[in-house]
């Protein structure tokens, strides 16, 4: 099928859903005031989670189903558009309604519907744990977008990245993962989604993968469970796990859940933010 079919199967496939659910598709409005613009992918997937909390193992499962495309860590929201000192160009955009923030939603649109197409899948995911602390601005450009708020007890994760970065205190860290805690949290408030455990996922893949698909919309594909059956692309560092653990292809059990006196103190606060206390 060409990529031309394609991309009108998609949009008439986006109307329909919006028929189905009571609500206008496509153009969606962005911020008050602003024009209203066309959205290639109307309702992409976004994983929010911190680092070191199980997103490339949630990631490969999801990329496993026939239905969903979850690439590698794109970064696509580091990507900034410099339209020059140009007078006239400048006076153009601005009677276009098209400030950098906007043509940088428009590319970041554009690139997830590119890697749509060239899977021939219905769902795309992007997954990097920094979104997290931009979920404000999914919110407002894909207001119909789908948030799965991923969670791990904090003692792992920070035993982790204490030990990738040994020369940063424990303090540090604990620090930083109760920000993006805080920002779980908000982004669960204000947009809704689907919390999912990283214990839950490896130690019930079955149950936690069907409850996914549910909340997608998608019948439940036992490919999911074997994602080492699939291609994933490269692991590299800086695109995603890339430790032997993630490259085994199969999902292992997380160890029992720290105690609670196991917890030290400026963990308290993370710990009770995503339910481990």
């Amino acid at each position: 099928m060409k990529a031309n079919e394609l991309a009108v199967r998609a949009v008439r496939a986006a109307r329909r859903r919006a028929r189905r659910g009571g609500r206008a598709a496509v153009p969606v409005p962005t911020k008050a005031g602003a024009a209203k613009r066309f959205r290639l992918v109307p309702e992409p997937v976004f994983v929010l989670s911190y680092l070191r909390s199980g997103s490339t193992l949630t990631r490969v499962v999801l990329n496993s189903h026939s239905q969903i495309c979850a690439p590698l860590e794109m970064h696509i929201q580091a990507l900034r558009v410099n339209q020059g000192k140009a007078p006239l160009h400048q006076r153009a955009m601005a009677e276009l309604g098209l400030a950098n923030r906007e043509l940088e939603n428009m590319l970041w649109d554009r690139i997830l519907y590119d890697q749509l197409l060239k899977s021939g899948k219905q769902i795309v995911v992007d997954k990097v744990p920094h979104n997290t602390l931009i979920w404000q601005r999914l919110h407002r450009y894909w207001p119909r977008a789908k948030f799965i708020i991923l969670y791990r007890h904090p003692v792992p994760v920070l035993a982790s990245m204490s030990k990738a970065h040994p020369s940063q205190p424990p303090e540090h860290w604990a620090e930083e993962l109760t920000r993006f805690a805080r920002a779980l949290n908000r982004a669960y408030e204000v947009h809704g989604g689907l919390k999912l455990r990283y214990e839950d996922l490896t130690r019930e893949p079955e149950p936690t993968t069907r409850k996914i698909c549910e909340f997608l919309g998608v019948p439940w594909d036992p490919a999911m469970i074997d994602y080492g059956m699939q291609q994933h692309g490269n692991f590299t560092r800086g695109l995603g796990d890339w430790s032997d653990k993630i490259k085994a292809g199969s999902i292992k059990p997380a160890p029992p859940d720290p105690k609670p006196e196991d917890v030290p103190p400026y963990l308290t606060e993370a710990c009770e933010l995503m339910g481990y206390l």
